[in-house]
Parts: C-alpha cells; structure tokens; sequence
C-alpha cells in the first residue's frame, strides 16, 4: 500500500510527461520513478504521446492549473505542511508526541538552568569629593556588590596608580599597587564585596607613585550603612 506522499507523486505522472512540472516537483518525480515500477513504466509506455501533447499549449496550461489548485494556499498552510507533514493516521498522533517532545525538552532544561542562577543586583555610586556635603551612601540591604567610579586628574591610561580603600578605624579592607584601569576621560571604577565589611565611613586614597610628594592624593569618601 502506498503512503499518501507517494500517492501524491503518482499523481504528477502525465503532468511530467507533457513538462508540466516546476524545477522542484520535476526532480522529486524523478526521484520516485527510481523506486517505483508503476510510474516508471507508464513513462516509457507513454512517452511517444508525451512527446506529441507537449506541443499543445492549450494541454499544459491546464495541467499546470490543476497543479497550482492543490498547492497550499497561504503561509499557514505552507506552514502546516511543514510542521505537520502528510503522514499515516495510525502514525500521526506520535508524530505529534515527537513534535511536543522536540520542542519541550529545550524549554524544560533551560528552566532547571535559570532556577539555579542566582542573579544579583549591584549598586553603581560616582564618588564625590570630600569636600562635597553630599554624602555617597551603600546600602548592605539593597546589594553586597558595589561598583564604584572615581576621577584622578591627569590619570593616563596603562599607567600604575596605586588604590586603598581604609575603615575609618584604620583599617585596610582594599588595595591595589597597580591599577592601570583609567579611561580617557582620568575616569577607574572597582567592584567591592560589601557584605561583611563594618558599616561607617571609608576613605578611596589614589596616588600616582612616579610623581611621589610633587602631586597631593586624592582622597574620596562614602559610607557603609
């Protein structure tokens, strides 16, 4: 018993005998007349009348019309038929299974992946300098990852600066000999865990070691609340 996609192309017999066919529904007849007996000994048996009724203009634009009534209509359709392909009935509700399954599993992995992701929020402060009343607050409430910016006059991108970050009980909670991370425009930043550091005031220090005593620090404060 032939399948309803061979039954199809049995269809196209006498359509390809009078060249009827597009490109594309010429090859795949062609292709099916390797595996099926019937249609490719009516080929040879009829090829002398092809031969005579592939001059009668009048023939082929109605086979050609006929053709063009069976295609899809749409781009629904045309997506239908790819998604769900003329199959078997016995066959069609696993095929509908498979097609779930395909698209599913993705979409359940890719949940299971997301849920283990912990995705934090990060607080983004510009330093002010200490001469400014405003004060630069980081809430431990709201984040424990801060990003921090700052200004150095005259910073060189590439060149070594040197960065401490002190308690205002003397301690040291960050240091960095050679921060060469300075943009064009004399603009670092530097990410800080805030998580377990003890709520007050703390000073960013950056100095420029080449220059020793002949350029003043820059001192900037914020506070951990």
């Amino acid at each position: 018993m032939r399948s309803s996609s061979e039954q199809q192309l049995c269809n196209l017999l006498h359509a390809y005998e009078i060249g009827a066919l597009t490109d594309e529904d010429r090859e795949r007849f062609e292709i099916h007349l390797l595996k099926c007996d019937a249609c490719y000994s009516s080929v040879k048996e009829f090829k002398a009348h092809s031969d005579t009724m592939v001059r009668s203009e009048l023939i082929k634009g109605t086979v050609s019309q006929g053709i063009a009534e069976t295609e899809p209509k749409g781009s629904f359709e045309k997506l239908r038929r790819y998604l769900l392909p003329d199959v078997p009935v016995i066959f069609r509700p696993a095929f509908l299974y498979l097609l779930l399954l395909v698209v599913l599993i993705p979409l359940v992995i890719s949940m299971i992946q997301m849920r283990g992701t912990n995705i934090e929020s990060v607080q983004y402060q510009d330093l002010i300098s200490t001469r400014s009343a405003k004060r630069t607050v980081l809430e431990k409430d709201l984040s424990n990852q801060a990003t921090l910016t700052f200004f150095y006059p005259d910073a060189r991108h590439n060149r070594n600066y040197r960065l401490i970050i002190t308690h205002e009980n003397g301690q040291v909670i960050y240091k960095d000999e050679n921060y060469n991370m300075f943009n064009e425009y004399q603009t670092g930043a530097i990410n800080l865990d805030i998580e377990n550091l003890t709520p007050g005031r703390y000073n960013l220090t950056i100095k420029d070691p080449e220059l020793g005593d002949q350029r003043e620090e820059n001192v900037y404060t914020f506070w951990i609340e």
